[in-house]
This record gives C-alpha cells, sequence and structure tokens, in this order.
C-alpha cells in the first residue's frame, strides 16, 4: 500500500501540470549525414545514417514546484530513425529515457530508464561527446549506456565535488542478482580541470558471472584549445550492452 500511494502521489503531481507550458518543454534534435564505410567483411559501404554525429530524438521534460526547495520532474525522450522513418533502441518507445523523479537541496533522485554513471563519464571526457566515428564508445568497452529499472542519487555541487550512484534491478522472480547493474561516480570540476572516477558492476542474465568496468577520465580546458584523457580496466566476460 506505501509503494502504491508514493507512486501516485508522483505521478498525480505530474497529472496537473500536464497543460502547464511553463512546466513542460518539447525538444528534439534531427541529424542526417551521408556515411562511407571502408573495410567491412561484406564490402565497402556507402548509406544515409541519422544522428551521425548526435543522436536523433524528439524528447518531452517538465518539472513542477512542490515547495520552496524541492520540485518534481520528469523526462521521456524518443530516438528517431530519422532516415527510415522509425525508432532506434530495439524499437523502444522512449528509449534514450524515460524517468521521473524528484530534486531538492540534498540532489536528485529518479527512477526508470536512464544514462549510467559511468557513462556520462566517458561522454565527458570524449572530445566528440560520443558522435562521430571517433566517439569513446567504439573504442572502449562498458556494460550499458542506459540501464533500466533504475533508482538513481546525484548529489549536489559541494566545492566542486558531486558523485552519482545508481542500481538498476535484474527483476527476475527470486533471483535478484540477475541482470542487474551497479553504476557509480564521484568527481571534481573547477576551471580549468575536470576529473571524474566511474565504476560498472553488471551481472548477466545467467547469473554466472559479472562485467566491471573502471574508468578514469579528465579534462583540461586551455582557452585555446582543450585536453582529454581517458583510461579504463575491463574484467569480466563481455556482456551485451543495453543500447
Amino acid at each position: 500500500m506505501k509503494k502504491s500511494l508514493i507512486a501516485l502521489a508522483i505521478a498525480g503531481s505530474f497529472a496537473s501540470t500536464a497543460f502547464a507550458e511553463s512546466a513542460v518543454a518539447v525538444y528534439g534534435i534531427v541529424d542526417m549525414g551521408l556515411v562511407s564505410e571502408r573495410g567491412n567483411i561484406a564490402g565497402n559501404t556507402q548509406k544515409l545514417t541519422s544522428g551521425a554525429q548526435s543522436g536523433t530524438r524528439l524528447g518531452f521534460k517538465g518539472t513542477e514546484e512542490l515547495s520552496s526547495t524541492m520540485k518534481a520532474l520528469f523526462v521521456l525522450e524518443t530516438s528517431v530513425a530519422a532516415d527510415a522513418g522509425g525508432f532506434n533502441q530495439g524499437g523502444l518507445a522512449f528509449g534514450r529515457q524515460s524517468f521521473v523523479g524528484l530534486q531538492d537541496n540534498f540532489g536528485t533522485v529518479t527512477l526508470g530508464r536512464q544514462y549510467t554513471p559511468y557513462f556520462l563519464t566517458l561522454n565527458g571526457a570524449d572530445p566528440f561527446a560520443s558522435g562521430m566515428a571517433g566517439a569513446a564508445i567504439n573504442l572502449m568497452a562498458s556494460s550499458g549506456l542506459r540501464m533500466n529499472n533504475t533508482i538513481k542519487y546525484a548529489s549536489p555541487n559541494i566545492a566542486g565535488f558531486n558523485g552519482e550512484a545508481a542500481y538498476g534491478f535484474g527483476e527476475v522472480t527470486g533471483e535478484s542478482d540477475k541482470s542487474r547493474l551497479i553504476s557509480a561516480s564521484i568527481g571534481y570540476t573547477m576551471n580549468p580541470v575536470s576529473i571524474r572516477l566511474a565504476y560498472n558492476n553488471r551481472r548477466n542474465a545467467a547469473d554466472t558471472a559479472s562485467s566491471r568496468n573502471t574508468l578514469l577520465g579528465a579534462t583540461w580546458d586551455f582557452q585555446v584549445a582543450k585536453a582529454f584523457l581517458a583510461i579504463a580496466e575491463n574484467e569480466g566476460p563481455e556482456s551485451s550492452p543495453l543500447p
């Protein structure tokens, strides 16, 4: 009963804001590019690609002030394959992000499908920001960009320090460890330097092994140029990451 009451309270807060233009925003990106791939086993390929630099997307996000310090928030974001008119992430309706949460001076708690703290660390240390062929996600292993069934806490910024911790429930009856994912990061940012340490631990669906990823990412802004650094250690078997 308590669980139902909490869920209804959060859902109810957004039911009253659905028609408030000041609280809800619609946003998106349409990115298309001509791509030539060489060296494939099947031969060279020329194609039109959606999301060559930035993922094509359509999103809805909103906030509602609950008190002088607390607000509710939500994000629903779908990935669009603009070249063919379909959806990415296996056809999920809101495969990029889908979560609801509360934000206060203590930080932010969100529930739903979200980016892992590990991926956000890698993205921040990537000069291509996870776009184009040189994207770090094409070069460095991880056990997922996003997490399903996730509760995540993001701390406020305190003297340049902040952190994130997330737990993704496997939701397998009687087997709590199957497919579960744990991800966390801690970092310091104060111009011109930013440094962050992240960790991922994902249990496979058979509950026989787990993959572990540790990443140190850093940037230094020289104004005329910016330096990027990422060092990672990966342990355990390869796992199929969530797109």
